[in-house]
């Protein structure tokens, strides 16, 4: 069998669950006169049942829940004959779905302003201050690295502060990273055309979320990315410098700082 990385599985995965389902109500009753009614429907139901696994199978603890949920599921059928356990799988099965489904409205709540990409292009905006345009019009990329210890809590701690501040329509997010390169800090590098509100929303985020040491960098020239207007978190090129220390943090952090304010603080780091 010819396994499928799940990296490019991942994007086939609501199509794939359709597709099964359809086979399940559409073929299933189809064969019913013509073979037995075991065999074809526990063939189609795993194949539903597996697909659902696949489908949560992206983050730590989805990946975590399908496993230990799905899979008795998928042994259900082979229990028939076990009425207690049966019953006990099924109110199991049936726990999950609804802590799944509270979960995913949880994680969704107030995602829907939220502007995503796989990838970035840019363009020039024709405004000397903000020089670059990402995506169609977005003044500012906020890159996170998946395998950041903490990325998604941040990422939505980030998220909030960034709607409270009214920048969050300002800005686009994507996800970076290399499995094989599991950072040991948070290289938080922010450019300094990044609004001071921004730029201090990403620093209480990455101080309170990251579960490592976090290192602030200000990034100086554009070069080929608009690094000026960008936000990267766990950035991939260190910085070489030490984590920032709780009075470095505190000077950048003081409310009502100018952006001349701001950069100098961070020029002196």
């Amino acid at each position: 069998m010819i396994s499928i990385p799940m990296r490019q599985y991942l994007p086939w995965r609501f199509p794939v669950l359709l597709v099964t389902l359809i086979l399940l109500l559409v073929i299933q009753p189809t064969v019913r006169g013509f073979s037995g009614r075991g065999l074809v429907f526990d063939v189609l139901y795993s194949l539903v049942l597996l697909a659902a696994i696949l489908l949560l199978y992206k983050g730590r603890w989805l990946k975590r829940a399908a496993l230990i949920l799905g899979l008795p599921a998928l042994l259900g059928r082979r229990l028939a004959y076990m009425p207690v356990l049966r019953l006990g799988l099924w109110l199991a099965w049936s726990l999950a779905m609804a802590q799944a489904t509270c979960m995913a409205a949880e994680a969704g709540a107030g995602q829907g302003d939220v502007r995503e990409s796989d990838m970035i292009s840019s363009t020039a905006s024709g405004n000397p201050d903000l020089p670059t345009a990402f995506n169609g019009g977005a003044s500012f990329v906020v890159s996170i690295n998946r395998f950041l210890p903490g990325s998604r809590a941040l990422r939505a701690d980030l998220v909030q502060r960034l709607r409270e501040a009214k920048l969050l329509d300002r800005v686009v997010f994507e996800w970076f990273g290399d499995e094989r390169l599991k950072p040991q800090t948070c290289e938080l590098h922010i450019g300094r055309r990044v609004p001071v509100a921004m730029a201090q929303a990403a620093l209480r985020a990455c101080t309170d979320r990251a579960r490592v040491p976090v290192v602030f960098a200000l990034s100086e020239e554009d070069g080929d990315f608009g690094s000026t207007q960008r936000v990267y978190i766990g950035a991939l090129v260190a910085s070489g410098k030490d984590p920032i220390k709780p009075e470095q943090l505190r000077a950048l952090l003081k409310e009502g700082l100018t952006q001349e304010e701001f950069l100098k603080i961070a020029r002196e780091m």
